[in-house]
């Protein structure tokens, strides 16, 4: 373990807070950490050095018949998605654009799951066949939801400039009640 680059910081008392390490060391340390907990398991033990001494594993249609389990109908993303128009790609049987998805992940930062509670007509199985899609055509789907930021924007523009008769009337209420409150 290389510690060369590791930086400690301390508060104006001179005590140490802090440590600074590199992302390979982290990840080495976390490794470490995930080895010797699974080693306090005599059975994880003996699993994992038998895993070490093989060579080669099976084929997953091997292991599913020795498992005894079987595999949901085979898919492909096609299956998961409708394209209404070229700007314009949902989930099949929701309202839902795949932008939705995108930006909640890429720009929230949300989890799956998080994204799950938010939309509760979507799977999380519709939720990761976008990711997955996402991360299979990440320019097109970069430049997707760039040309859709850029078009909720100019929408709002467009609004601002052209408020509907009704969203007048609204600020002249809202103006009127500012002043008899005053």
């Amino acid at each position: 373990m290389n510690t060369a680059n590791v930086q400690y910081v301390s508060n104006e008392q001179g005590s140490l807070t802090d440590v600074l390490i590199p992302i390979e060391l982290w990840q080495e340390i976390l490794s470490e950490l995930e080895t010797s907990h699974l080693l306090k398991s005599e059975t994880m033990k003996i699993r994992l050095l038998e895993a070490r001494q093989r060579e080669k594993g099976a084929s997953l249609s091997q292991a599913i018949d020795q498992l005894n389990v079987s595999l949901a109908k085979e898919t492909s993303l096609e299956d998961y998605f409708i394209v209404l128009a070229p700007n314009d790609i949902r989930l099949k049987g929701t309202r839902v654009g795949i932008e939705t998805i995108l930006y909640d992940f890429l720009h929230r930062e949300r989890t799956p799951d998080d994204i799950a509670q938010a939309y509760p007509s979507l799977t999380l199985e519709q939720i990761y066949a976008t990711l997955l899609f996402y991360f299979h055509n990440q320019q097109f789907a970069d430049q997707y939801l760039a040309d859709w930021l850029e078009w909720g924007e100019q929408q709002r523009k467009s609004q601002a400039e052209n408020p509907s008769p009704v969203v007048e009337k609204l600020k002249k209420l809202r103006h009127q009640l500012e002043i008899e409150n005053a």
